[in-house]
Protein backbone atom coordinates (compact mmCIF):
# COMPACT_ATOMS: atom_id res chain seq x y z
CA UNK A 1 0.00 0.00 0.00
CA UNK A 2 0.96 3.13 -0.35
CA UNK A 3 1.20 6.13 1.80
CA UNK A 4 1.06 9.75 1.69
CA UNK A 5 2.71 12.11 3.61
CA UNK A 6 2.03 15.84 4.33
CA UNK A 7 4.15 18.15 5.49
CA UNK A 8 4.40 22.24 5.93
CA UNK A 9 6.30 24.70 5.14
CA UNK A 10 6.25 28.90 5.57
CA UNK A 11 7.96 31.21 2.54
CA UNK A 12 8.61 34.93 3.65
CA UNK A 13 10.61 37.80 2.01
CA UNK A 14 12.50 39.79 4.06
CA UNK A 15 13.37 43.48 3.41
CA UNK A 16 16.28 44.97 3.72
CA UNK A 17 16.49 49.51 4.45
CA UNK A 18 17.90 51.82 1.42
CA UNK A 19 20.82 53.84 2.93
CA UNK A 20 19.92 57.37 1.62
CA UNK A 21 20.88 60.87 2.45
CA UNK A 22 18.68 62.34 4.68
CA UNK A 23 20.44 66.38 4.43
CA UNK A 24 18.49 67.22 1.50
CA UNK A 25 17.47 70.70 0.73
CA UNK A 26 15.50 71.96 -2.22
CA UNK A 27 15.00 75.40 -3.62
CA UNK A 28 11.45 75.95 -4.65
CA UNK A 29 10.34 78.46 -7.84
CA UNK A 30 6.67 79.36 -8.03
CA UNK A 31 4.97 80.36 -11.07
CA UNK A 32 1.94 78.70 -12.70
CA UNK A 33 3.66 75.73 -11.53
CA UNK A 34 5.61 74.06 -8.65
CA UNK A 35 9.16 73.47 -9.59
CA UNK A 36 11.97 71.67 -7.55
CA UNK A 37 15.47 72.17 -8.13
CA UNK A 38 16.63 68.39 -9.55
CA UNK A 39 19.18 68.86 -12.30
CA UNK A 40 22.21 66.07 -11.84
CA UNK A 41 24.93 68.45 -11.92
CA UNK A 42 23.72 69.10 -7.99
CA UNK A 43 23.72 65.56 -6.96
CA UNK A 44 26.33 63.47 -6.09
CA UNK A 45 26.08 59.50 -4.98
CA UNK A 46 23.50 59.08 -6.83
CA UNK A 47 21.49 55.16 -6.22
CA UNK A 48 18.84 53.21 -7.60
CA UNK A 49 16.19 53.00 -5.68
CA UNK A 50 15.35 48.87 -6.10
CA UNK A 51 13.05 46.78 -4.29
CA UNK A 52 10.35 48.93 -3.12
CA UNK A 53 7.43 46.97 -3.45
CA UNK A 54 8.23 44.99 0.15
CA UNK A 55 8.75 48.40 1.80
CA UNK A 56 5.41 49.58 0.19
CA UNK A 57 3.76 46.73 1.89
CA UNK A 58 3.91 48.21 5.02
CA UNK A 59 2.40 51.50 4.29
CA UNK A 60 -1.23 52.17 4.18
CA UNK A 61 -3.27 54.89 2.91
CA UNK A 62 -5.60 56.35 5.85
CA UNK A 63 -8.65 59.10 5.96
CA UNK A 64 -8.66 61.08 9.32
CA UNK A 65 -9.25 64.17 10.60
CA UNK A 66 -6.67 66.79 12.69
CA UNK A 67 -7.55 67.57 16.33
CA UNK A 68 -7.88 70.97 15.45
CA UNK A 69 -9.56 71.28 19.76
CA UNK A 70 -6.35 70.24 20.84
CA UNK A 71 -3.50 71.92 18.44
CA UNK A 72 -5.70 75.22 17.85
CA UNK A 73 -2.15 77.22 17.02
CA UNK A 74 -1.44 75.23 14.13
CA UNK A 75 -4.47 76.53 12.18
CA UNK A 76 -5.46 72.90 11.00
CA UNK A 77 -8.46 72.27 8.62
CA UNK A 78 -11.63 70.33 9.99
CA UNK A 79 -11.71 69.17 6.80
CA UNK A 80 -11.49 65.21 5.53
CA UNK A 81 -8.40 63.86 5.27
CA UNK A 82 -6.18 61.55 3.36
CA UNK A 83 -2.74 60.73 3.36
CA UNK A 84 0.15 58.60 5.60
CA UNK A 85 1.13 58.33 9.02
CA UNK A 86 5.13 59.52 9.79
CA UNK A 87 5.53 57.11 12.17
CA UNK A 88 5.28 54.23 9.60
CA UNK A 89 6.91 55.98 6.71
CA UNK A 90 10.09 56.93 8.91
CA UNK A 91 10.45 53.11 9.60
CA UNK A 92 10.41 52.21 5.88
CA UNK A 93 11.71 55.67 4.08
CA UNK A 94 13.71 57.44 7.05
CA UNK A 95 14.53 60.46 4.37
CA UNK A 96 10.99 61.43 3.85
CA UNK A 97 10.59 62.23 7.47
CA UNK A 98 11.42 65.22 9.37
CA UNK A 99 11.23 66.05 12.88
CA UNK A 100 10.81 69.37 14.50
CA UNK A 101 11.84 71.09 17.27
CA UNK A 102 8.77 69.86 19.36
CA UNK A 103 9.33 65.82 18.34
CA UNK A 104 6.77 65.98 15.56
CA UNK A 105 6.93 64.23 12.41
CA UNK A 106 6.28 65.57 8.68
CA UNK A 107 6.24 63.57 5.55
CA UNK A 108 7.70 64.67 2.53
CA UNK A 109 5.19 63.62 0.19
CA UNK A 110 6.86 64.91 -3.18
CA UNK A 111 9.44 62.64 -2.04
CA UNK A 112 7.15 59.07 -2.58
CA UNK A 113 6.58 60.23 -6.33
CA UNK A 114 10.04 58.23 -7.31
CA UNK A 115 9.56 55.52 -5.01
CA UNK A 116 5.75 54.95 -6.38
CA UNK A 117 7.79 55.32 -10.00
CA UNK A 118 9.89 52.53 -9.53
CA UNK A 119 7.21 50.59 -7.61
CA UNK A 120 5.18 50.36 -11.36
CA UNK A 121 8.17 49.33 -13.12
CA UNK A 122 8.94 46.69 -10.51
CA UNK A 123 5.39 45.29 -11.45
CA UNK A 124 5.86 45.86 -14.91
CA UNK A 125 9.08 43.99 -15.22
CA UNK A 126 7.00 40.85 -13.00
CA UNK A 127 4.25 40.91 -15.22
CA UNK A 128 6.71 40.68 -18.38
CA UNK A 129 8.58 37.58 -16.69
CA UNK A 130 5.13 36.26 -15.59
CA UNK A 131 4.19 36.65 -19.70
CA UNK A 132 7.67 35.21 -20.86
CA UNK A 133 7.35 31.93 -18.83
CA UNK A 134 3.93 30.79 -19.87
CA UNK A 135 4.85 31.64 -23.38
CA UNK A 136 8.32 29.70 -23.20
CA UNK A 137 5.96 26.87 -21.80
CA UNK A 138 3.68 26.92 -24.60
CA UNK A 139 6.62 26.69 -26.76
CA UNK A 140 8.39 24.17 -25.14
CA UNK A 141 5.32 21.89 -25.57
CA UNK A 142 4.90 22.27 -29.20
CA UNK A 143 8.32 21.22 -29.43
CA UNK A 144 8.21 18.29 -27.12
CA UNK A 145 4.69 16.95 -29.30
CA UNK A 146 7.05 16.62 -32.33
CA UNK A 147 9.84 14.32 -30.27
CA UNK A 148 9.73 10.53 -31.40
CA UNK A 149 11.84 8.30 -28.71
CA UNK A 150 11.52 5.28 -26.38
CA UNK A 151 10.20 4.76 -22.85
CA UNK A 152 10.55 1.88 -20.39
CA UNK A 153 7.49 0.97 -18.53
CA UNK A 154 7.54 0.23 -14.89
CA UNK A 155 6.00 -0.37 -11.62
CA UNK A 156 8.32 -0.24 -9.75
CA UNK A 157 8.69 2.71 -7.32
CA UNK A 158 10.54 5.78 -8.78
CA UNK A 159 12.02 9.24 -7.51
CA UNK A 160 9.33 11.81 -8.50
CA UNK A 161 8.69 15.82 -7.92
CA UNK A 162 5.65 17.17 -9.38
CA UNK A 163 4.50 20.71 -10.15
CA UNK A 164 3.28 22.63 -7.42
CA UNK A 165 -0.98 23.15 -7.22
CA UNK A 166 -1.86 25.64 -8.28
CA UNK A 167 0.54 27.62 -9.89
CA UNK A 168 0.51 30.67 -10.12
CA UNK A 169 -0.79 30.94 -6.38
CA UNK A 170 -1.98 33.64 -4.36
CA UNK A 171 -0.74 32.40 -0.70
CA UNK A 172 -0.89 28.54 -0.50
CA UNK A 173 0.56 25.50 -2.85
CA UNK A 174 1.55 22.20 -2.53
CA UNK A 175 3.88 20.00 -4.07
CA UNK A 176 4.09 16.41 -4.62
CA UNK A 177 6.51 13.98 -4.69
CA UNK A 178 7.13 10.45 -4.68
CA UNK A 179 10.50 8.53 -2.98
CA UNK A 180 11.56 5.23 -2.91
CA UNK A 181 12.38 2.78 -0.15
CA UNK A 182 16.26 2.99 -0.31
CA UNK A 183 16.14 6.87 0.38
CA UNK A 184 17.89 8.17 3.25
CA UNK A 185 17.68 11.56 3.52
CA UNK A 186 15.61 14.24 0.89
CA UNK A 187 14.81 17.83 1.06
CA UNK A 188 13.19 20.71 -0.87
CA UNK A 189 14.89 23.84 -1.26
CA UNK A 190 13.53 27.38 -2.26
CA UNK A 191 15.24 29.63 -4.08
CA UNK A 192 14.30 33.50 -5.59
CA UNK A 193 14.56 34.68 -8.67
CA UNK A 194 18.55 35.70 -8.11
CA UNK A 195 19.41 31.79 -6.95
CA UNK A 196 19.45 32.80 -3.75
CA UNK A 197 18.61 29.65 -0.83
CA UNK A 198 15.66 30.86 1.01
CA UNK A 199 14.21 28.03 2.78
CA UNK A 200 14.54 24.43 2.93
CA UNK A 201 12.45 21.41 4.17
CA UNK A 202 13.09 17.68 5.20
CA UNK A 203 10.91 15.41 3.83
CA UNK A 204 9.54 12.19 5.88
CA UNK A 205 11.43 9.61 4.84
CA UNK A 206 8.47 7.40 3.81
CA UNK A 207 8.64 5.68 0.70
CA UNK A 208 5.40 6.52 -1.73
CA UNK A 209 3.69 9.88 -2.88
CA UNK A 210 4.30 12.63 -0.17
CA UNK A 211 3.74 16.27 -0.14
CA UNK A 212 4.06 19.33 1.10
CA UNK A 213 2.25 22.33 1.79
CA UNK A 214 4.12 25.74 1.03
CA UNK A 215 2.44 28.97 3.10
CA UNK A 216 3.62 32.15 1.30
CA UNK A 217 1.50 35.05 2.66
CA UNK A 218 4.29 36.59 3.03
CA UNK A 219 6.74 36.30 -0.22
CA UNK A 220 6.78 39.03 -2.70
CA UNK A 221 5.28 38.58 -6.02
CA UNK A 222 7.96 37.08 -8.76
CA UNK A 223 9.13 33.45 -9.92
CA UNK A 224 10.23 31.29 -7.73
CA UNK A 225 12.47 27.97 -7.90
CA UNK A 226 12.19 24.15 -5.94
CA UNK A 227 15.09 21.52 -5.65
CA UNK A 228 14.17 17.73 -4.61
CA UNK A 229 17.52 16.35 -3.69
CA UNK A 230 18.06 13.03 -2.46
CA UNK A 231 20.64 11.75 -0.53
CA UNK A 232 22.76 14.76 -1.84
CA UNK A 233 21.69 14.33 -5.53
CA UNK A 234 19.67 17.11 -6.76
CA UNK A 235 16.64 15.10 -8.55
CA UNK A 236 14.74 17.86 -10.46
CA UNK A 237 14.03 21.57 -10.11
CA UNK A 238 10.74 22.97 -10.69
CA UNK A 239 9.71 26.58 -11.49
CA UNK A 240 6.59 28.25 -9.31
CA UNK A 241 4.93 31.89 -9.83
CA UNK A 242 3.70 33.81 -6.47
CA UNK A 243 1.49 36.30 -7.80
CA UNK A 244 -0.88 37.72 -5.22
Amino acid sequence: MISIVSDNIVLKSHCSLLAADSNFTANLYLASSLWVTSDKRFKKDIVKIEKVNDKLKKLNGYTYHFRTDEFEGKNFTSADQIGLIAQEVKEVFPQLVSEDSKGYLGVNYQGMIPVLLQAIKEQQQQIEELNALVKGAGNSTNESARVIGNVELSDAPSIILEQNVPNPFAEQTSIAYTLNGGVQKAQILFYNSEGKLINSSDLKITAGKGQLNVFANDLSNGIYSYTLVVDGKIIETKRMIKNK
